[in-house]
């Protein structure tokens, strides 16, 4: 299975999930400050927060809750201010600005609600499965939100919602849906996932374990080993399926592109200190085997990159055999 997403469960003022990164590499965080400083001078000042306040559920809006003090909101760098150490794959997915608002309910129990502007569907549904788990419960319509403790997560459009209600008490937790449903009734845009997604199969698929990264950060969290070896990537996806196996595809800007990453991949796991086993398969796939068993297989497929993991060699190839040449 792919590595499970890391969270670092935090508290600073408004509540909010942060991501756990100290296992990315130090290369990894090189090129992902360059790719933030891009991203962060693109966006816009915080000319969206008029917009996003009329995103929040008003008092009453979730019987029993009522806004506690004014709402906060954070556009660009800003964000470091707001969550230290976090902020980094917020901007490599697309991030515009954030609102946040606190609410206080029955028995003097506290939700912060966090409403995120990113740049695009792609961007909020990117980080939506970034931030959501394997062991959440699906609320709301279709595979738009989940919940997970006392952490909600949903999007729409260009709109990330994430609610934090501090204990798992039921009177939080149905304050969690409620407020949730109050602002996904206020949501605009159309649910639109990307397109790239459509690479990988459906048949067999788990659903909850579909992610969609932009970066090296997203990718880090899905399968670390190998971060390094591919950047360059525009746009990435993961999946696990039933048959055991776990499916990472990466589009690269040009064939090109693709096959430098290929080399470099291949490179790596030819390395006895870091994989075991390695073959080259032909037809540009080669096979290694990693520190816990699994094999790991890379192909090159035009403009993108695919890496297979699992225990089935059958499998695998398999899967393989079925992805076309361009």
């Amino acid at each position: 299975m792919l590595s499970g997403r890391l969270w670092k469960r935090t508290r600073p003022g408004a509540g909010h999930l942060e991501p756990e990164l100290s296992r990315v590499s130090p290369e990894i965080f090189l090129g992902a400050a360059a790719l933030v400083l891009i991203l962060a001078a693109s966006c816009r000042p915080g000319g969206g927060a008029a917009g996003l306040v009329k995103l929040l559920p008003g008092d009453e809006a979730a019987p029993g809750w009522r806004m506690k003090g004014e709402p906060q909101s954070f556009a660009g760098q800003d964000l470091f201010t707001y969550i230290d150490g976090g902020a980094d794959v917020y901007l490599e997915y697309g991030f515009r600005e954030v609102l946040v608002q606190d609410y206080e309910g029955p028995a003097g129990k506290t939700i912060s609600a966090e409403i995120f502007e990113m740049a695009d569907p792609g961007a909020a549904f990117g980080m939506y499965t970034f931030k959501r788990s394997a062991r959440g419960r699906p609320v709301g319509n279709g595979d738009r939100g989940q919940i997970e403790d006392y952490y909600l997560n949903l999007w729409k459009g260009r709109t990330l919602v994430t609610l934090t209600g501090f204990d798992s008490d039921p009177e939080t937790l149905m304050g969690l849906e409620a407020l949730a449903r109050a602002a996904d009734a206020r949501l605009g845009g159309a649910v639109r996932t990307p397109r790239f997604l459509e690479a990988l199969p459906v048949r067999d698929r788990i659903k909850p374990s579909l992610s969609y990264f932009r970066g090296p950060l997203g990718l880090n969290a899905v399968y670390p080993r190998i971060s390094r070896e591919v950047l360059g990537f525009e746009e990435g996806a993961a999946a696990d399926y039933d048959t055991g196996l776990s499916v990472i595809v990466l589009g690269y800007p040009s064939g090109r592109d693709g096959r430098h990453a290929y080399v470099r991949l291949t490179a790596a796991l030819s390395d006895a200190g870091r994989f075991f086993e390695f073959q080259e398969l032909g037809g540009d796939a080669a096979a290694a085997s990693d520190a816990k068993g699994a094999t790991l297989y890379a192909a090159l497929r035009g403009e993108r990159l695919w890496i297979v993991r699992g225990a089935s060699r059958t499998a695998a190839l398999s899967f393989l055999s079925t992805l076309r040449r361009p």
